[in-house]
């Protein structure tokens, strides 16, 4: 989420930063300003132990009156998936624990109205994989996930993260398809031959892979085109023997023995093109890209 400070009727941009955050350090700041962060959640305990196991945030959520977990990681953790459902039958079937905690904090009126049937976990991260934000659609009922930026001036953003494709397309693997009145497209449109087809899959899930904002690619007739937060900062044309990579940098990129980068005239959205043949230009290709990315947000 790009972030902009007023210079008289100019804007200036706020410079995100890179380095590494301890997770105590997001960990404490989140929770000592869980109601200004989230802004329906009640704090009830740090490092609650629940059913024998120890949690980094238990709050209650005052609208739906629905217990809360919040755990947050520094970085991607691909492992932490894989315990959410594990948070989840915890948190929900393990009443008495929830109860004491809850009863100790006064966060909650009447018990009764607890509602532990429905519990909710939030996951607070840097980044999340393609694969995680894919399987958000199949736990959207009960899991969050929301993404954190600091930035220059001591500033810091909390963004929730959208799934990156619908249910239906994570059951059947579909891929989005445009619709327009002149047809429908989609990759078989681009006739392209095997190996390109598969050139072109792994470009796909590297620049998906970049940030969890980019969107997954919006096939149209004569491009697929590559957003974040705002217009497309990448398109692919495939053809049938390559992928030619247009996008859209500030600063010029970088020269490359195995990539031929050139200039597009100025009156293209894109600024740069290069084509691809082949998967050994795959990580030269990524890093120009991830260059328009950056620039972008």
């Amino acid at each position: 989420m790009p972030l902009f400070r007023l210079r008289g009727r100019a804007v200036v941009r706020i410079s995100p930063q890179d380095q590494r955050i301890k997770e105590e350090i997001v960990h404490r700041l989140i929770e000592e300003n869980l109601d200004r962060f989230f802004e329906d959640f009640l704090l009830v305990a740090r490092k609650p132990r629940i059913g024998g196991k120890e949690f980094d945030t238990l709050a209650v959520d005052r609208t739906t009156s629905a217990p809360v977990i919040i755990e947050y990681k520094r970085e991607k953790d691909r492992g932490v998936f894989e315990q959410v459902d594990l948070y989840y039958v915890k948190l929900k079937h393990n009443k008495p624990d929830v109860m004491i905690l809850l009863q100790k904090s006064n966060a909650v009126e009447d018990l009764e109205q607890v509602d532990f049937e429905n519990p909710q976990i939030v996951i607070v991260a840097k980044e999340f994989t393609p694969e995680q934000r894919e399987l958000l659609t199949l736990k959207k009922d009960y899991l969050r996930l929301f993404r954190y930026q600091f930035y220059d001036d001591k500033i810091v953003s909390l963004e929730q993260v959208e799934p990156l494709t619908a249910p239906s397309e994570v059951a059947s693997g579909a891929r989005r398809i445009a619709h327009f009145p002149g047809g429908t497209y989609d990759l078989d449109h681009f006739g392209m031959n095997p190996s390109t087809r598969q050139l072109y899959e792994k470009l796909d899930k590297g620049i998906l892979s970049l940030d969890s904002r980019v969107k997954p690619g919006k096939i149209l007739k004569y491009f697929i085109g590559y957003a974040a937060t705002g217009p497309y900062f990448c398109s692919v044309k495939p053809r049938v023997k390559s992928l030619r990579v247009e996008v859209k940098c500030h600063s010029k990129p970088g020269n490359y023995k195995r990539l031929h980068v050139y200039a597009l005239p100025e009156y293209r959205t894109m600024t740069h093109g290069f084509d691809m043949s082949s998967e050994m230009q795959m990580g030269i290709a990524l890093r120009i890209i991830k260059q328009a990315l950056t620039e972008s947000l």
